[in-house]
């Protein structure tokens, strides 16, 4: 009788783990190049293009030489497990675990010298925290999770926004800062304590306008800053500039606190807070944002 019970009781389990495996080898069979696919812009499921169905398998793509671009999985559509990304050279670029669309556990990356560049924590998509180091296995940085994004598999839609409403900042293979309106036209120099003065105060300007120039955003909701990288940028660059446009938007928050409430926005209660943050909401797009 005890044995009875105890078999029905793990019945459930085993059944479920039969399942588990089922889906997993469902996955791992069916194989789909990137051409053979398009994307929702959101949430991002992917579809065939050939029925219109949502994948359940792997979706990949190879560079000219035959190498492995990118390997990942899906599940009803949406990113569930192993995601992979290589350099053209074969070395492995980045690795992360999703779970319902979301990145979800280690999340790692490598330089194209194969040192490990950078490894984060991520919990249902929102990352926890990370460590990053430069080519040569120095660290550079540890604290809350900052990442340098893969290269996009898929091509997503992207709204077009008006030039004069976008700021690009691009760092270039050779981690050279340009910035401008609509396009990056000026070169932005680093100075020698790492700090990128004349970036945040650009970016403040540019939010700031409210419509006073009228080559530059018209206010700072409609005010986007497209933070854009070329494959080679380093990570040290890529969070410097990061910390910049931080620092532009916590400037104007705190100045906002003052001028509204007589006190500094980290003093502020979560009500006055979200009213400060709609003022100046932190619009950073780290995709190419498109220009009419």
């Amino acid at each position: 009788m005890k044995k009875l019970l105890l078999l029905l009781l793990c019945a459930p389990l085993i059944f479920s783990c039969g399942e588990n495996d089922k889906e997993e080898e469902t996955i791992n069979q069916n194989r789909y190049h990137n051409d053979e696919t398009t994307i929702s812009k959101s949430p991002k499921i992917v579809y065939l293009k050939s029925n219109n169905k949502v994948v359940t398998g792997i979706i990949y793509d190879k560079y000219e030489n035959g190498q492995l671009k990118f390997e990942n999985s899906r599940k009803n559509g949406e990113a569930n497990g192993l995601s992979r990304f290589w350099y053209e050279n074969g070395q492995l670029r980045y690795e992360a675990n999703y779970k319902d669309g979301k990145e979800d556990g280690l999340i790692r990356f490598w330089h194209k010298n194969g040192q490990l560049a950078g490894e984060s924590h991520a919990e249902n998509g929102e990352n926890i925290s990370a460590r990053y180091w430069d080519e040569e296995g120095n660290e550079i940085y540890s604290g809350i999770s900052r990442k340098l994004p893969p290269k996009p598999e898929e091509n997503v839609e992207i709204p077009e926004i008006h030039k004069k409403n976008i700021f690009v900042v691009l760092i270039n293979k050779n981690n050279k800062i340009l910035a401008g309106i609509g396009s990056p036209t000026n070169i932005i120099e680093i100075n020698r304590d790492g700090s990128i003065s004349s970036l945040k105060d650009d970016v403040k300007n540019f939010i700031t306008n409210n419509g006073e120039n009228p080559n530059s955003s018209d206010s700072p909701d409609k005010a986007v800053v497209s933070l854009q990288n070329q494959e080679g940028t380093s990570y040290k660059t890529y969070i410097q500039v990061q910390n910049e446009l931080t620092k532009a938007y916590n400037e104007l928050r705190n100045e906002k606190s003052n001028i509204d409430y007589g006190k500094d926005f980290n003093r502020l209660n979560n009500e006055e807070q979200k009213k400060i943050k709609d003022f100046y909401p932190m619009k950073v797009s780290e995709a190419e944002t498109k220009a009419n």
